[in-house]
């Protein structure tokens, strides 16, 4: 993984189409406190309003936010936005497109919800939230001895009470996640690429997590450009590698202006 993704731009047919899948929290802006905190940038929102005007190019916003808040942060008319990693989309046509059965999806995360804060006390302490067709519980700043005790407890009752194929169960050290297997970054790059098969001669994918990853793989078989998002260097398929959301959106106002270039 080569560490300047700046180079590729000194040989990159700068009018050839497009396709830009951008990850949002950890790569186009920092971590906020909670998911909750929708806080619209304002030089984001030009940066990415410019890169979608060009008609060569269609950026995609892909995240595990939900779609509404996604759309919060980004108010940008004609953006297509893809929300809980794609289970929910915006498309540039103002088109709203669902994978799945979302309306089964978000009560079956109902119900989750209210026995987790039912027979969960501890659920006080930590942040549960419900992406509608998803549902995400983070635990972090929670005393690792505590976090232990309610990720057995949660994990349990989802293993026992919702075991279901249909749907999986990921987690981590401070993330335990439920969610439909159609909420997957992979997929969704696959569903786009296969729809969208002459829109561009060029897919770019960053991002900054082992979801992303699995992305980068379908983005680097068809010849793309994938740049993993992580301040250290770290084993990863992606072809690049910027450290930080700052230096993403360097990276963006020089692929605008290597554009803007070629074209004038």
């Amino acid at each position: 993984m080569m560490s300047n993704p700046l180079t590729f731009l000194r040989d990159f047919d700068m009018e050839s189409p497009i396709r830009m899948f951008l990850d949002y929290d950890g790569t186009l802006a920092d971590f906020a406190l909670t998911p909750d905190v929708v806080t619209p940038d304002p030089d984001l929102i030009l940066l990415l309003s410019e890169i979608n005007s060009y008609s060569n190019i269609h950026p995609i916003i892909l995240s595990g936010r939900k779609l509404a808040h996604l759309k919060g942060l980004l108010p940008i008319n004609g953006l297509h936005i893809c929300g809980t990693y794609g289970i929910e989309m915006l498309l540039p046509n103002g088109e709203m497109s669902c994978q799945g059965n979302f309306q089964k999806n978000h009560i079956k995360m109902l119900e989750l919800e209210g026995i987790l804060r039912e027979q969960v006390p501890e659920c006080e302490k930590i942040y549960i939230e419900n992406k509608g067709a998803a549902i995400a519980i983070h635990l972090k700043d929670i005393a690792e001895d505590t976090s232990s005790i309610i990720t057995q407890k949660i994990v349990g009752i989802i293993c026992k009470q919702f075991k279901d194929p249909a749907y999986i169960l990921n987690r981590n050290q401070n993330f335990i996640e439920y969610a439909p297997l159609e909420a997957n970054k992979a997929l969704t790059v696959s569903k786009i690429l296969k729809d969208n098969r002459q829109e561009a001669s060029m897919n770019i994918y960053i991002g900054d997590d082992e979801k992303d990853e699995e992305a980068m793989k379908i983005i680097n078989a068809v010849n793309g450009i994938s740049i993993r998002v992580s301040d250290l260097p770290i084993i990863s398929s992606a072809t690049y590698r910027l450290k930080n959301p700052f230096e993403v959106r360097t990276w963006l106002y020089c692929f605008l202006q290597a554009r803007k270039n070629n074209v004038h």
